[in-house]
């Protein structure tokens, strides 16, 4: 499906079984998505490090309810400096993190705790 998509710039996955592999696959194939929701899935740092390096265009990111820590949304945040939205809720990132987001993300608006 993703193949037949590579224009596609949003994406709403939450709450789906998608894996880190599902989103790598995704991701290389859909290099202008700005927006992704993966909120309440099984994805890790694994998947967002993917996510990163194949979509430096990324401005809004939703991940509440994950597993994901302060070292894939590092990984985020240094490779999608574009990002607005983050939000972070009941995950495993520290506060430490949401500051070193603000600092590589200048133009983030929202970061959801």
């Amino acid at each position: 499906m993703a193949a037949a998509c590579p224009l596609l710039a949003k994406l709403k996955i939450a709450g789906t079984r998608v894996t880190d592999d599902g989103l790598k696959t995704v991701a290389a194939k859909c290099p202008l998505l700005a927006e992704v929701y993966v909120a309440c899935t099984d994805i890790t740092d694994k998947g967002l490090k993917a996510l990163s390096v194949a979509c430096p265009l990324l401005t809004k990111l939703y991940m509440a309810f994950t597993e994901v820590t302060d070292e894939g949304v590092k990984a985020v945040a240094a490779r999608c400096p574009l990002l607005t939205v983050l939000d972070v809720e009941d995950t495993k990132v520290t506060d430490k993190c949401r500051r070193a987001v603000a600092a590589a993300c200048p133009s983030i608006l929202i970061l959801h705790s």
